[in-house]
């Protein structure tokens, strides 16, 4: 069995931690300078992560946070006007092709993949959603 995962010793930091990855979100910017203002110490966080699985898969989340001992968490950020609309999502007024959740799940579950292939058991995980607008 592979040995317990540990996030990046350095506690309470964004990467990359000067800007956040070009991306035409203004709602994962936003929730990047809240990150490298408020995350607490012992936690990491990394801004549009992406991985690639063995059979070619290339995700990304939007920010994937990390504590040695508390384990990850995937967030999905959704900007501008989000609406559920008899169980289908919508976001300013456009259909979305997944649920918000489904998507960090998806990115989650590979993630998770990815670490066990290299060795690694993060003590626990989880994905969520945010919607800073």
């Amino acid at each position: 069995m592979g040995s317990v995962w540990h996030a990046s010793p350095v506690s309470g930091s964004v990467h990359p931690s000067k800007y956040p990855r070009p991306t035409t979100s203004r709602a994962e910017a936003r929730v990047w300078e809240l990150l490298k203002g408020q995350l607490p110490d012992g936690w990491t966080a990394w801004h549009s992560l992406k991985i690639r699985t063995r059979n070619g898969y290339l995700g990304e989340g939007d920010f994937v946070l990390a504590h040695a001992e508390r384990g990850l968490l995937v967030l999905e950020v959704k900007g501008g006007k989000i609406e559920c609309r008899d169980g289908r999502w919508f976001s300013n007024k456009d259909p979305l092709k997944k649920a918000p959740l489904d998507q960090a799940r998806t990115y989650l579950s590979k993630l998770i993949e990815r670490l066990r292939r290299d060795g690694c058991r993060p003590p626990a995980y989880g994905a969520a959603v945010a919607f800073p607008d």
